[in-house]
């Protein structure tokens, strides 16, 4: 059985879960309301900026376990980045027409120009219609980054303290400058050399358990409101030293100041899902998985202390994912039947996540802004089918299609 592959078509159900998950927040948090369908959708919202992060991860890990030969010369580097910049650009190319097209909002040309040479949100604001293409930005800028670190040899685990360090460092710079941006960069480019370290240093044993990706996956779902983890960084750092090293977004961009220190929490969690999505074995790996698994549970203390009428349906739907969480690790743990239908269309949802990740929000955007669609029960459920769908084939095309051919034409040249 070739399990490298195996391990290439897990991770990308992990990936394709997570554009899910990041889709279905925009969705809810576009099309609230005061309606039924509305109020259940947000009572299982995913958590967005979680499922970032652990795209970030993983593109440092994939970029880690196919970029096997270091980038010791000119011709190797040139390679490395065209086809990095095949893979991200075309499609990114259109899904901004599109938003340009569907934009009610006039943009400067200094914008418009500036996100298409991949560079929006470090001067100017994300164009809104778009903004999860602010996470391009910084994976193209993680991409640039890792040719000094190979070219050099540098030890990513050295490289992920620094990026750490140079985060916390800029908070206390701000006397003599403010570019928040950079802590922001900092913080997200150490969850991408963290996945680059764990392809290094960590060694496949191909033991996959498909329950206990199963258990990953809700536990992702349910940590939009049981994220006790980084409240609690955010609470330690504020009463140790004073601060919680975040910035205020008040330009209105807020690509500058997305990733904050308190994030940092997500890193065991993003580190445990590769570990368990490849295969990973290392020592007290099962307690690590346990302690992280109920560690969530120490944020309903404070959730149910502040309940109200607005907060009881959140609770109960993410109380429920992790519930079942917990009885697909059981299930895991005894190794009862095998989980992996689910993942399997994680596999082939994978195959298209990128497209998926990059045109939703214009398209939501888009069917948002429809006058044929009302407010009732039946619109709201009428518009994420449509929404699903129309994203899906969209998706399909571009990257089955599309990308094939521009990857043919380019790659040789």
């Amino acid at each position: 059985m070739n399990t490298k592959k195996n391990f290439n078509l897990n991770l990308e159900s992990l990936r394709g879960y997570a554009a899910l998950f990041v889709s279905i927040t925009h969705f809810v948090d576009t099309e609230a309301s005061e309606n039924l369908s509305s109020r259940l959708f947000d009572a299982v919202k995913p958590p967005g900026l979680f499922c970032v992060s652990i795209f970030f991860m993983l593109s440092g890990y994939v970029i880690g376990i196919s970029t096997k030969k270091e980038l010791s010369s000119k011709s190797y580097i040139i390679s490395y980045l065209k086809k990095r910049l095949l893979r991200l650009y075309p499609i990114y190319f259109i899904s901004l027409i599109m938003t340009l097209i569907i934009s009610y909002q006039l943009y400067t040309n200094e914008t418009i120009i500036l996100s298409f040479l991949l560079i929006q949100g470090m001067i100017t604001p994300v164009i809104w219609q778009n903004s999860p293409s602010w996470s391009l930005h910084y994976e193209f800028l993680y991409y640039l980054l890792f040719v000094p670190i190979s070219y050099f040899k540098l030890n990513p685990l050295i490289i992920f303290l620094i990026s750490i360090t140079i985060g916390i460092l800029n908070y206390y710079l701000t006397r003599y400058y403010y570019i928040p941006i950079i802590s922001s960069y900092a913080f997200g480019f150490s969850f991408w050399v963290a996945g680059l370290a764990i392809a290094r240093y960590c060694i496949d044993k191909g033991e996959i358990n498909y329950n206990l990706l199963m258990s990953n996956l809700f536990l992702i779902w349910s940590m939009a409101l049981l994220n006790f983890n980084d409240r609690y960084l955010s609470h330690v750092s504020l009463a140790v030293i004073k601060t919680n090293f975040e910035f205020k977004n008040v330009s209105g961009n807020f690509a500058q100041t997305i990733l904050a220190f308190r994030h940092l929490a997500w890193l065991p969690y993003c580190f445990i899902f590769i570990a368990n999505f490849t295969g990973i074995n290392f020592k007290f790996k099962k307690w690590i998985i346990i302690i992280l698994q109920f560690i969530p549970l120490l944020t309903l203390f404070s959730l149910i202390r502040d309940l109200n009428n607005t907060t009881i349906y959140p609770l109960v739907g993410h109380v429920i994912l992790f519930i079942i969480s917990i009885y697909f690790l059981i299930k895991a743990k005894f190794k009862i039947g095998e989980s992996n239908n689910f993942i399997k269309f994680g596999t082939w949802f994978g195959s298209i996540s990128y497209a998926f990740y990059i045109i939703h929000h214009p398209i939501l955007f888009m069917i948002h802004a429809s006058p044929l669609m009302g407010k009732s029960n039946i619109s709201y459920l009428l518009k994420f089918i449509i929404f699903f769908g129309v994203v899906t084939g969209l998706s399909y095309f571009l990257e089955k299609r599309l990308q094939p051919f521009v990857r043919n034409k380019f790659q040789g040249s």
